[in-house]
């Protein structure tokens, strides 16, 4: 049975599963899936930097790309965090063109975020390595001008909320959309190609 909660990493809303031994089962949008945490882990990464909160989502993210659905953080994974090195802004323009591509998605299938702490940008936050909007947005900059993605600010945007007594207006910033080009497609489809054939050298050799 699920229930709400918080992501132990991030401390954003998440949903829980029901308790598993020593830890917990949490489905976080901010860490981009699911993991499993053990209770000392959890102690451990309390006093986590965000430098070292992004490294430990990294590779929440890395794992479930290599077909991991459930990546468990135990203390052991934590000492492997502590030597990781953070990706090259590069290599985060790639992992940012991925996510637009990510479970299949249809050719011009267009991304909607909004510039806020919205939900809505924290799996993009994840995949991009990002602490902040302003890094994710920087990111998107730097694949406009490659000519990777197309992007949209649509401006302002205000949420109403309503409940028995009153209305209130809630602030969630400006929107934006994002869609991967031809030539961002033609970068990934040019990076899995040496990858694999790579491996296949590996294989043969």
């Amino acid at each position: 049975m699920s229930r709400k909660g918080k992501c132990e990493i991030w401390g954003t809303i998440a949903t829980l599963k029901d308790p598993n031994g020593d830890g917990s089962t949490i489905q976080s949008s901010r860490t981009a899936g699911c993991y499993f945490i053990s209770g000392s882990a959890i102690s451990e990464i309390a006093n986590y930097t965000p430098e070292m909160k992004v490294l430990l989502t990294d590779w929440l993210v890395e794992q479930r790309q290599l077909g991991v659905s459930c990546p468990k953080i135990i203390t052991t994974t934590l000492k492997t965090i502590s030597n990781a090195k953070r990706p090259t802004v590069h290599q985060r323009m790639i992992n940012l063109l991925e996510y637009l591509i990510v479970d299949n998605r249809q050719v011009g299938t267009v991304i909607l975020f909004h510039s806020n702490e919205h939900s809505d940008q924290y799996e993009l936050l994840a995949w991009t390595s990002s602490q902040k909007f302003t890094e994710l947005i920087t990111l998107v900059e730097y694949c406009v001008e490659s000519g990777y993605i197309e992007h949209k600010k649509l401006g302002f945007v205000e949420v109403i909320s309503k409940n028995s007594n009153e209305q209130t207006m809630k602030n969630i910033g400006d929107r934006h959309e994002i869609m991967l080009k031809a030539k961002g497609h033609a970068l990934l489809e040019t990076l899995k190609s040496t990858n694999e054939n790579s491996t296949n050298c590996f294989v043969a050799m």
